[in-house]
């Protein structure tokens, strides 16, 4: 079973390594391994994980499996009354369907609820069934479409109650 914590400054570098290998194993054929690259360079950072991981105000958990970071996830409060965005949550491929993944969410929800959150709001592409399935199988509902100009691509919004 993964051990599941709060993310740290130290664990950019393994971040950044399980979020290039997840997004291309989710995305490449979806946008383009072009377009993914161009994403993780503007999303991931150092100096935006690095802001990710210390704000107060957002939830960062890994997930460890013999001490190596292998999956990430990040939440934060939106406007909407007690309502949450999952921004982030990503298992490496090569942990795909070992639990890690529900494991993970399992924490992030926890700690929205800790923190007076009552729903968990997150976006998925279209053609990501994998990650649709994924959030179906633990509770979310489609509730919008969802189109991102930055990827060029059609998605969906999914939420549940907590």
């Amino acid at each position: 079973m993964p051990g599941v914590r709060r993310g740290t400054c130290e664990d950019v570098p393994a971040v950044q390594r399980v979020a290039h290998r997840a997004w291309h194993a989710a995305h490449d054929d979806i946008v383009g391994a072009a377009t993914v690259d161009a994403f993780l360079q503007r999303y991931y950072t150092p100096s935006r994980l690095d802001d990710a991981v210390t704000d107060a105000d957002r939830v960062f958990r890994v997930a460890t499996v013999d001490g190596d970071v292998v999956a990430f996830a990040e939440a934060g409060p939106t406007e909407a009354d007690r309502t949450w965005s999952l921004a982030r949550c990503y298992v490496d491929p090569e942990y795909w369907r070992e639990g890690i993944g529900t494991t993970l969410l399992d924490a992030i929800e926890a700690s929205v609820r800790d923190r007076g959150g009552r729903r968990l709001r997150l976006v998925v592409m279209a053609g990501n069934d994998a990650a649709i399935g994924f959030y179906e199988a633990r509770g979310f509902g489609r509730v919008d479409d969802h189109y991102d100009e930055f990827l060029d691509v059609e998605g969906y919004v999914y939420a549940k109650s907590l």
